[in-house]
C-alpha cells in the first residue's frame, strides 16, 4: 500500500459496515484491517480462502467482502462464487497484485499497491 493515513476519510462518514477481509499476505492484510477500522469497520480477517468461507458462515453480518485474487488453494474469484450462492447480494472488492483479466469483469478491482482513499473510495462506492 502507499499511504494509510485515514485523516481524510475519516473525518468523513464513520461507516458502520461489517467487512471480511480476505488475504494471504501477512503483512498487508493487519495493515488494510486497522486501515478499515480506523475508518469505523468492523473487520474479521481471514489468511485464506477456506478460513474466510468458514468465518462468513459464523457471521450473522456480512455486508462487504475484501478478498486477494491469487491466494494459495482457492482463490479469491472461487471463494466469491461459492460465497454469493449463500449470499446473493454480498458486495465485493477484490485487491490484487496480479492482472486481474477476464475473470473479473463486472467487479470492483483495485490494484496494489493502493492508498486508504482509494480503497475507502471503491468501498463506498
Amino acid at each position: 500500500m502507499k499511504n494509510i493515513s485515514t485523516s481524510a476519510a475519516t473525518a468523513q462518514t464513520m461507516p458502520s459496515d461489517s467487512v471480511l477481509l480476505v488475504d494471504d499476505d501477512e503483512l498487508a492484510r493487519p495493515l488494510v484491517a486497522d486501515l478499515l477500522r480506523q475508518a469505523g469497520y468492523a473487520v474479521t480477517e481471514a489468511a485464506n480462502a477456506q478460513a474466510a468461507l468458514s468465518a462468513a458462515r459464523e457471521m450473522a453480518r456480512l455486508d462487504l467482502l475484501v478478498s486477494d485474487v491469487v491466494m494459495p488453494g482457492l482463490g479469491g474469484p472461487q471463494m466469491v462464487a461459492l460465497l454469493r450462492a449463500e449470499r446473493p447480494a454480498l458486495r465485493v472488492v477484490f485487491i490484487t497484485g496480479h492482472p486481474a483479466g477476464h475473470a473479473l469483469a463486472g467487479e470492483r478491482v483495485l490494484s496494489k499497491p493502493f492508498t486508504a482513499a482509494e480503497l475507502l473510495d471503491i468501498m463506498r462506492a
